[in-house]
């Protein structure tokens, strides 16, 4: 997998790096009862030769504590080649876990990106407190020896001097607390910038998206008012259609009655004329 055989080594490797305290526990626990009872077995046999009682399992456990520490107080210690030949496989395996120990101690304490960020952050709001202290002592031992100077001028030189010392020791704290502070600004790496610039981008388009959704809020209102408008002139329009047609047949209505009366009037003159 990527060019990574999944061996043993990496099982090892992949325990070490997500326990790292418990692997240093029970390596250090199987060390100890593993090494102790060899010293035991080899150790033995020679305790009333060498006054040293290896017998017990506790005595040669102790003497691997101390040899994995490269302690040796003195107290017990191996006779036989085997005996010296394990004491001697102990002292570089107890080398191994103090440096595997001081590695995973040393990998606790150092700060995370974010964790670094914070603290530099905290250092910079720190000294920056203090810069204003220094800056207020700077200008406050400036004003005093113009003070002085204005005041004595030749008569008394050395208060004008004294004040000039201490105002040189002022500015130059001052300097120090800036430098302290500059110390923790960092700059903008690529990455910060790429970032930065993709959150604009963000920002932006939520923008642009609130920008268009009021758009498409007018446009539809807009749509919704000239619907209403278009069926109120529809209404207008039928209800003038309405009233035009029934003028038209009041109108009919009343022609045709004059015609008929004309009509009458005709038929009447007639048969008066005929009599």
């Amino acid at each position: 997998m990527n060019g990574c055989e999944a061996g043993h080594m990496f099982a090892l490797k992949s325990t070490m790096k997500q326990r790292p305290y418990a692997f240093l526990f029970y390596t250090l626990v199987l060390t100890i009862v593993l090494f102790g009872y060899q010293l035991k077995v080899f150790e033995g046999p020679l305790s009333d030769v060498s006054n040293q009682n290896f017998n017990k399992l506790q005595n040669a456990m102790w003497m691997v504590i101390i040899t994995l520490t490269t302690t040796g107080f003195g107290d017990l210690y191996p006779k036989s080649t085997f005996g010296r030949l394990i004491g001697l496989i102990i002292c570089f395996w107890g080398t191994f876990m103090v440096s595997f120990f001081v590695v995973t101690v040393n990998n606790m304490l150092t700060f995370t990106p974010s964790e670094e960020k914070s603290f530099n952050l905290l250092q910079r709001l720190h000294f920056k407190e203090e810069l204003k202290e220094y800056a207020v002592n700077v200008l406050s031992s400036s004003f005093r020896h113009r003070n002085l100077r204005l005041r004595y001028e030749d008569e008394n030189q050395s208060m004008v001097i004294k004040a000039l010392r201490r105002f040189r020791g002022k500015l130059l704290s001052f300097r120090q607390a800036v430098l302290r502070v500059r110390m923790f600004y960092e700059g903008e790496s690529e990455m910060d910038i790429l970032q930065r610039q993709i959150d604009d981008l963000h920002d932006n388009v939520k923008d642009m998206s609130a920008e268009q959704s009021d758009i498409k809020l007018g446009l539809s209102s807009a749509i919704a008012m000239i619907e209403a408008i278009n069926s109120k002139i529809n209404d207008e329009s039928i209800r003038s259609s309405h009233i035009t047609s029934a003028l038209t047949d009041e109108i009919g209505g009343s022609s045709r009655l004059e015609q008929d009366k004309s009509s009458h009037k005709k038929e009447e003159v007639k048969q008066r004329s005929g009599q």
